[in-house]
């Protein structure tokens, strides 16, 4: 004959495992969250030791025994929601109604009749899906975060897509006084009189993004290079990811008469011509519009990973960004001839701020691993009519196309696999094509 006591021992032990567990999973969960932004490594330990001290609360043997036959209950360790727990092994049953005494009880079948059975039957089978799938969910969760944490342990970039685990690329990145962020080169102070001063406009592709080390920027290995030589030169780069022609020329406007260059580069990418996006594909998918999405997308490697394999992966019914450009950017378009007048606008500028002026055309171009990069046609054109644009306006042109084409591996020229921005390889070949235009005659920056 079962004690009462046993029972009601047992019962106590259950309750207060199930509290502990909710406790550790909850209150990790929200000291590694509060901690992330705060103190990153203490977030990892924080989250690290809360993964290990959950599953070993979940797992431990200390409350989970059936008084009658003291083998492991299968849902034993579940904390509350559930009148009735079943032992899988002898059948028994233990009734953990708070309001009455645990008592054991006999069998359901020989108190209810076959309908209530099978009703009970039912509600229990949908108990234990649902059980299963929280657990398998919270484990695959707890899972994948630490995995992701330790793979990109030092980050990676995600072309536009902005997240935690760009965030721990990015933390270190040093940004100079210009606005943006601006990220590069600036000058020390005032210019000198014998001093060469460059300044250098661009968007993520100057700025950088996905390349770790700022000496490793076209930028700065291009006014390494300069100064290998001697030359009295100092540079400011005006960079920002996204950046289009008319803040370019906002930009010029308000630094360029402060900074006096004698060389002003352009870095041009087909995204410069978008002036205009309201007719921009945007992909619209569902999961964006749960109510936790911005708050795991923000913190969450998980979240971030899939949201953007998702993204990426799953077909869309949005026109290809090609195609849009294409259509909507051809030839005497509304919006080519948007472009023209600013690009008018901003050469006029830099030819009264300096003597030379630089136009480095970044391609847009297909990037398939083990296959050389290649030209998309449909941009094909919009590269052609830029060309002719510079040598209408008397511009100095540095087409990036042939270069970057000799790479035989498309890998070579991304920054990663997640990203088309330029690798350090591609920066290293900018750097060298203003290096030879700098100092074959064109250009001169020696005294």
């Amino acid at each position: 004959m079962l004690e009462v006591q046993d029972v009601q021992r047992n019962l106590a032990r259950i309750r207060m495992r199930g509290r502990l567990f909710w406790s550790v999973l909850i209150g990790g969960f929200l000291l590694a969250i509060i901690l992330v932004p705060t103190h990153y490594a203490a977030a990892k330990v924080a989250g690290f030791l809360w993964v290990i001290v959950s599953i070993a609360t979940w797992m431990s043997p200390m409350m989970n025994h059936c008084p009658s036959c003291h083998k492991p209950f299968v849902e034993g360790w579940f904390p509350s929601g559930l009148i009735v727990i079943t032992c899988a092994n002898c059948g028994i049953q233990l009734d953990k109604r708070p309001e009455s005494m645990p008592l054991l009880v006999a069998p359901s079948s020989l108190l209810n009749s076959p309908d209530e059975q099978a009703q009970r039957a039912l509600i229990r089978r949908v108990g234990k899906l649902t059980l299963r799938v929280a657990v398998f969910g919270a484990i695959f969760f707890l899972a994948g975060e630490l995995t992701l944490r330790l793979v990109f342990w030092e980050g990676a970039s995600f072309s536009a897509h902005k997240g935690p685990i760009v965030q721990r690329l990015e933390k270190d990145v040093k940004f100079n006084r210009f606005d943006g962020p601006s990220r590069g080169p600036e000058p020390a102070g005032p210019k000198q009189a014998n001093d060469i001063r460059i300044l250098i406009q661009g968007d993520s592709i100057t700025w950088g993004q996905g390349v770790r080390n700022e000496e490793r920027l076209f930028s700065n290995r291009l006014l390494t290079r300069l100064r290998e030589t001697n030359v009295p030169v100092d540079m400011a780069v005006l960079a920002r990811p996204g950046r289009e022609i008319d803040e370019h020329v906002q930009q010029l406007k308000k630094w360029g008469y402060e900074l006096q260059p004698d060389v002003i580069i352009y870095q041009w990418y087909i995204n410069d011509i978008e002036l205009e996006r309201e007719h921009r594909p945007r992909r619209d998918r569902l999961w964006r519009h749960l109510c936790f999405h911005s708050i795991l997308q923000k913190y969450s490697y998980l979240w971030f990973f899939m949201d953007f394999s998702l993204d990426t992966l799953l077909p869309s019914s949005t026109l290809p960004y090609e195609i849009y450009m294409s259509s909507h950017f051809k030839e005497d378009s509304a919006g080519w001839l948007l472009f023209e007048r600013y690009f008018s606008d901003w050469t006029m500028l830099a030819k009264e701020l300096a003597p030379r002026v630089i136009v480095t055309l970044y391609p847009h171009m297909s990037l398939k691993a083990g296959a050389p990069p290649v030209m998309r046609p449909e941009i094909a054109d919009i590269h052609t009519r830029m060309l002719s644009l510079c040598r209408a306006q008397n511009l100095i042109c540095v087409d990036l196309s042939t270069s970057i084409a000799k790479f035989d591996d498309s890998r070579a020229v991304k920054t990663g696999p997640f990203d088309n921005h330029p690798s350090v390889a591609v920066h290293d070949l900018i750097a060298d094509a203003l290096y030879e235009i700098l100092e074959d005659g064109n250009v001169k920056v020696a005294n």
